[in-house]
C-alpha cells in the first residue's frame, strides 16, 4: 500500500532505495522511513492516504502540488495522518454519529469523509495565505475548531458540504 501511495502521487518517478529513502519527503513524510510517521494512526492513516491518492487522484495531486509549490507549504503525508487522528477523535466523541447514520458506518465512508476533509483543510490553508510553514499549527487548530463548530450546528455533515462519490 505504501508503494501504491508513492506511485499514485508521483507517477513515473522512481524512488531511490526501497522503503527507506529520503525521497519520501517529496510527499510530506518527515524522514526516510515513512513507517515511523504512522505510529499514531498505523494502517488507518496509510489507508486514508492511499484512498485519497488512488480514488481521488486529481484532488490529491492538486493538494500535493499546493503543499510543495509554496515556501509556506505544509507536509502532505503528515497532514493526512493528522486529519485521520482528528476524525478518529471526533468519531470517539460521537460528533460524527449523525454523519455515519446518514451515509452508513463503513470504512469506505470513513475514507470518503477523510478525502473531503483533507480538501477542505487544503482550501482553508491556502485561503489563510501563510507566510511560512510555521503558520501550519495555528491554521490546523483554527480549522479543527471551525469544523467542530460546524458539526455541532448541523444535524449531519452533508449540510456542511456534500462530497462526491
Amino acid at each position: 500500500m505504501l508503494a501504491g501511495l508513492w506511485d499514485a502521487l508521483r507517477p513515473g518517478v522512481a524512488r531511490q532505495g526501497g522503503r527507506i529513502s529520503k525521497d519520501w519527503g517529496d510527499i510530506g513524510f518527515q524522514g526516510s522511513d515513512p513507517a515511523t510517521d504512522f505510529r499514531g494512526m498505523g494502517l488507518l492513516g496509510l489507508s486514508n492516504l492511499h484512498h485519497f491518492a488512488t480514488k481521488h487522484k486529481e484532488a490529491a495531486s492538486q493538494t500535493l502540488f499546493n503543499c510543495v509549490s509554496s515556501p509556506a507549504g505544509y507536509p502532505f503525508a503528515i497532514t493526512g495522518i493528522n486529519i485521520t487522528a482528528m476524525l478518529v477523535d471526533l468519531t470517539r466523541k460521537g460528533l460524527l454519529n449523525s454523519h455515519f447514520r446518514h451515509y452508513g458506518p463503513s470504512m469506505d465512508e470513513f475514507n470518503e469523509l477523510y478525502c473531503h476533509v483533507f480538501v477542505m483543510f487544503n482550501a482553508a490553508y491556502t485561503a489563510a495565505r501563510p507566510q511560512d510553514v510555521m503558520s501550519f499549527g495555528p491554521i490546523m487548530q483554527s480549522f479543527k475548531e471551525d469544523f467542530i463548530s460546524q458539526l455541532r450546528k448541523q444535524d449531519h455533515i452533508s449540510r456542511i458540504s456534500h462530497h462526491k462519490r
